[in-house]
């Protein structure tokens, strides 16, 4: 997931771009390399859970699907016939059979395999953040306003809404469509039931949340932020099992590895890390090619994904580039 508001913010240069953390190795160049964007950058663009699909929300060419190894457009993902939809927001369920695209007030659910609309909503806010279930069963939307909706897709309804403090910049949900996350400007990230809609969990991150991510067995997640230490949770029990990246640092992106031994997070500086989730230690570190950092205004690590070989990532940047190291 990433949404207009938090992309736009961190689009300037950055020293950091050019460094690499304290005593950890630079990665290799990438070995393989997309773009998916024909010219400047995009809004929105989001990885399946394999890397091997995008959604992109580009700036001159609207919102599309794209296969990433074999560099071919699959479908457009327009709202409207003959409009490029400038989209703010995107995601897959876990499964990869579907996919939502936003602009400002409305989203679009998609069948991934034909490129055909199956689900259309609007909201009366402007939608920051989207996640999808399995099978595209429950959408959760989080909106400026301070609320995120809970919609039933089937049954072409919201559900539900709850409320925050501040504008619900990030959201989960898990992929049986039980527990959705909500998490806002303020810090705060609650967990909720959807059966009866009561309020499971809570904490309080004391800054901005910039992302949430669950691990493919839903028994982790992850919560980023702006400007300080990330933290991954127990969603059973709410414990605190790790902290990740630094007291100063942003992550905006995140994807837990099959096995939930690792995290891979992107930054808005074009870099990546992966984390052992076992100490919190970061120990492999690449960084966009420095040649492509001539352009530094577009390099947020918008989405990430471990690749279908092992050793294998992937990572979508905002320049309307998708990059992958590894075998």
């Amino acid at each position: 997931m990433t949404h207009l508001a938090s992309l736009s913010s961190f689009l300037r240069p950055s020293l950091l771009a050019f460094i690499c953390l304290g005593l950890i190795a630079c990665g290799d160049a990438p070995q393989h390399s997309v773009r998916v964007a024909s010219q400047g950058g995009v809004f929105a663009l989001a990885l399946d859970h394999t890397g091997e699909h995008a959604i992109v929300g580009a700036v001159h060419d609207g919102g599309s699907l794209w296969q990433v190894a074999e560099e071919r457009k699959l479908h457009d993902l327009n709202h409207r016939s003959g409009d490029d939809t400038a989209l703010v927001a995107s995601a897959f369920s876990p499964d990869g059979s579907r996919a939502v695209t936003a602009e400002r007030n409305a989203i679009v659910m998609w069948d991934t395999a034909t490129g055909a609309e199956v689900g259309l909503w609007t909201t009366g806010a402007e939608i920051q953040s989207l996640a999808l279930s399995e099978r595209g069963r429950v959408l959760v939307v989080g909106l400026r306003d301070f609320r995120a909706l809970l919609i039933d897709t089937a049954g072409n309804f919201p559900t539900g809404q709850v409320r925050h403090a501040s504008t619900v910049s990030a959201v989960a949900v898990t992929r049986d469509g039980s527990i959705a996350l909500t998490g806002s400007d303020d810090g705060k990230v609650r967990a909720w039931n959807l059966a009866d809609g009561s309020e499971r969990l809570a904490w309080d991150l004391a800054s901005g949340v910039s992302t949430i991510a669950l691990s493919a067995d839903d028994s982790r997640v992850f919560v980023g932020r702006y400007h300080g230490k990330s933290v991954v949770y127990d969603l059973h029990s709410g414990q605190r099992i790790a902290e990740i990246g630094q007291a100063r640092s942003s992550i905006i992106s995140a994807r837990f590895s099959p096995d939930n031994a690792r995290l891979l997070t992107g930054f808005p500086n074009g870099r990546l890390v992966l984390w052992n989730l076992a100490d919190g230690r970061a120990f492999r570190e690449w960084q966009v090619p420095r040649e492509t950092l001539r352009h530094p205004t577009a390099m947020v690590a918008t989405d990430v994904a471990f690749g279908q070989r092992p050793g294998q990532i992937v990572a979508g940047f905002s320049n309307g580039s998708v990059l992958s190291w590894g075998p």
